[in-house]
């Protein structure tokens, strides 16, 4: 029985494989063939802005720097001793009008008020005596000659009225001099200011005409902006010399986002064109540039102290066409339309005026439009699209 025992085994494993044969010819043969689908192309996505046309103000983007608009130096008017100076009268310090930067001694100046004022009164005194005696040789002199006659003007004693007259109204003149330099001795703001710089300090003396500092309006404040010749001419000045009599508002930013921003107006230009950059200046006014006097301090805008470095934004004349974005201009002048059956249009246009925010356009473009402001590598006229968004044109 042993010897059989092979044999078993191997028809076993016969049978096995045989099995496994037939099933995998089963499998192969029920298998169907895969359903064969036609690729369909939906287009290169892209986004597009829709043409609008419309009023558009054409904006003027520069730089400048925050400059004051009114700066003088503290210059006394007499000479003296400091006998106080305000805390405030240092540089970055604030003053409202009328308030005192600092004092001068005026003991002297009062000892030279009460002489003046002794010189008036015996001036005054020496006129009424002229004047007595005046009437005493008129009636003398009627009584002498028997007429009713006028006195000549030497026996009226006119010369003599007239000098004393004279010493009264010197008298007088030097009393009003002695109070205003009393005056003068206190040394106050002239107008809302901060000071720029000062060299006194209690203690120190100062001299008529010499300057001992400086300081700067706060009230308003200007900013030297730079621009083409070309831009000028869309700037309507706060004048209305120019254009329609408009002023030509401004947004004054500390970044080019333009938010926050602080809003002013164009006053004037600087008249002149500079040789070497063939740029010419505007002057945009910012009202409060501290924020002194702002109700919500900080709300309105940023403050913006003198020599800060800002972004201008000027909005001009309006002109009617369509606005598009920057990015929807591509290179040699051409725009990428989306026309039917989202197909790619390349069209050459010429733009009326371009910055780095939008284009624009006179024509070229109909109403509705798509244009598309994405980057599109490789375009061709005829390539499928397929728009993402759609918005109008900003």
């Amino acid at each position: 029985m042993n010897k059989n025992r092979p044999m078993v085994n191997l028809l076993v494993a016969l049978i096995i494989i045989a099995a496994a044969v037939y099933g995998a010819f089963l499998l192969v043969k029920q298998k169907r063939p895969p359903v064969r689908r036609k690729a369909v192309h939906t287009g290169v996505p892209v986004y597009a802005v829709r043409a609008e046309k419309k009023v558009i103000p054409i904006h003027i983007y520069s730089t400048g720097t925050v400059i004051p608009r009114l700066e003088t130096e503290i210059v006394p008017q007499v000479s003296g001793k400091i006998v106080w100076v305000s805390p405030k009268f240092r540089e970055g310090g604030f003053f409202d009008k009328g308030e005192t930067f600092f004092k001068i001694e005026k003991a002297d100046y009062e000892f030279i008020l009460q002489k003046a004022k002794a010189r008036l009164a015996k001036a005054r005194l020496d006129l009424e005596l002229m004047e007595a005696k005046a009437q005493v040789a008129r009636r003398e002199w009627m009584l002498q000659n028997r007429t009713q006659a006028e006195p000549p003007p030497l026996v009226l004693m006119k010369p003599q009225l007239e000098n004393a007259r004279a010493q009264v109204e010197s008298a007088r003149a030097e009393v009003e001099k002695a109070e205003l330099d009393i005056e003068r001795t206190r040394l106050k703001a002239p107008f809302n200011c901060v000071v720029l710089d000062e060299q006194v300090d209690t203690g120190h003396y100062v001299r008529a005409g010499t300057a001992v500092g400086s300081i700067a309006g706060t009230d308003t404040a200007e900013i030297k902006a730079s621009i083409s010749l070309r831009d000028l001419e869309w700037i309507t000045f706060k004048s209305g010399k120019s254009g329609n009599g408009e002023i030509s508002r401004a947004k004054i930013a500390l970044d080019s986002s333009f938010d926050p921003a602080r809003l002013g107006w164009v006053t004037r230009s600087s008249g002149r064109v500079e040789e070497k950059t063939r740029l010419t200046y505007v002057f945009v006014e910012i009202p409060d540039p501290y924020q002194l006097r702002s109700e919500e301090r900080g709300k309105a805008g940023p403050a913006l102290p003198f020599g800060s470095f800002v972004h201008v934004s000027i909005a001009g004349k309006s002109v009617t066409g369509f606005p598009l974005p920057s990015d929807a201009l591509k290179e040699g002048d051409n725009i990428f339309v989306v026309s039917k059956g989202s197909r790619l249009e390349i069209r050459h246009v010429r733009p009326f005026r371009e910055d780095r925010h939008q284009i624009v356009l006179l024509d070229g473009l109909s109403e509705g439009e798509l244009v598309v402001v994405s980057p599109l590598p490789g375009a061709a006229p005829g390539m499928k699209l397929r728009v993402m968004e759609a918005a109008p044109a900003r």
